[in-house]
């Protein structure tokens, strides 16, 4: 069973994720060939360029980022149904059911009014320095913030809002496919794959969840029986790990010139060949989550058990959801305004992106008690 310091690295890792879609979000608004490999629009003397195909570009990968996210979406609810007792499973089941949309809508909904006002504003006084503009307009803004995203992939609004119909519907199906997890199912860890792999066919977005349910599964229910000592911890960790982080290196939009070359037997026979990146991103999710739980339970110290991560995990809803309102609004006319007067993106981002992200947290924090603590308060009175 998960116990309080498994807890610990799970906001962790929470927390690094968050980082690294702020740093990947920033670096596709200033350095947009580490992302693309567009060679004529480097600015880092083709080091950005490099990072677009190169294992190392996993910590700027924002898809392998969201697939985490998913993942851990999924798990939460998954294990807290397989660890219930039977006879509380559907009073458990339908209060998460309950909370799921309105956990999300009052967080995600307060963003997108924060967004048109601040957008009205900067219209009002001429300060659109990017000429942003809205895809939609009025009522239908707020009824498409309330409703349309959580039913619909949406990328008209604002970064990463596109990745909330996928997790809230991600972690509503978690909780239906937890339901038949019983120990005595052995087959079950199957099933989960074979759903996996169908959803490449189709819903190839929605596999980190299966995989986050499988996960689970494997956990409370303890599938796998290997006698661990500390060593084989360490090892099975390591190379999981590594093997995870690699597989998130995948590049997202270029096509691949290098080792990951080996692949390409595999993404031949891929329905989705356009998103087979996704395939391994969430492979390489499930490796990364199964390689941090075998070194905490190795007994190991976790540096994502610090304080320091698992506060980056409390806010990480807030630093998720705002942080393209700073670069949006302010990121682009703050690092023209630098390299202008530094003479290059490269020494503007020395400057610009701890600006950012100090933003970026303090208003992350400031959310936390404004809008999340208040919402669990409400919602903590569903029973």
């Amino acid at each position: 069973m998960e116990t309080k310091e498994r807890i610990k690295w799970l906001d962790g890792l929470k927390g690094l994720a968050c980082l690294l879609v702020f740093v990947h979000h920033f670096l596709l608004s200033f350095f947009s060939a580490a992302y693309f490999g567009v060679e004529s629009h480097t600015r880092l003397h083709g080091y950005d360029t490099y990072l677009a195909s190169a294992p190392i570009g996993v910590f700027a990968n924002g898809n392998f980022q969201v697939c985490v996210f998913l993942l851990i979406a999924a798990f939460l609810p998954a294990k807290r149904i397989m660890e219930c007792r039977k006879e509380d499973l559907q009073d458990v089941a339908g209060r998460m059911l309950l909370k799921r949309y309105p956990r999300l809508m009052i967080p995600v909904f307060s963003v997108c009014a924060l967004n048109y006002v601040i957008l009205f504003l900067v219209n009002r006084l001429g300060l659109n320095y990017m000429g942003t503009e809205l895809s939609y307009h009025g009522y239908s803004y707020f009824l498409h913030s309330l409703y349309d995203l959580f039913l619909v992939p949406d990328t008209g609004l604002l970064g990463p809002l596109w990745s909330i119909y996928y997790i809230f519907l991600g972690s509503v199906t978690a909780i239906a496919l937890a339901i038949p997890a019983k120990k005595e199912r052995w087959y079950l860890p199957l099933v989960y794959l074979v759903i996996a792999r169908a959803l490449v066919r189709q819903s190839i977005q929605f596999m980190p969840c299966v995989l986050g349910v499988m996960l689970a599964d494997l956990i409370v229910n303890e599938r796998v029986r290997i006698p661990w000592t500390k060593r084989r911890g360490i090892l099975a960790s390591v190379a999981l790990i590594a093997g995870g982080l690699f597989l998130g290196g995948y590049p997202s939009y270029v096509k691949p010139e290098n080792i990951y070359r080996v692949f390409s037997f595999i993404n031949a026979r891929v329905e989705q060949q356009q998103n087979v990146h996704i395939v391994y991103h969430s492979i390489g999710a499930a490796l990364v989550f199964a390689g941090i739980y075998l070194w905490n339970k190795a007994g190991l110290f976790s540096v994502l058990s610090t304080k320091l991560f698992t506060f980056l995990g409390k806010i990480s809803l807030g630093v998720y959801l705002v942080h393209q309102l700073w670069l949006t609004y302010l990121g682009n006319y703050f690092m023209d305004s630098l390299k202008a007067s530094w003479g290059s993106y490269a020494r503007a981002a020395c400057l610009g992106f701890p600006v950012l992200l100090a933003l970026v947290i303090v208003s992350a924090v400031v959310f936390r008690q404004v809008i999340e603590k208040p919402t669990e308060k409400l919602l903590g009175r569903i029973r």
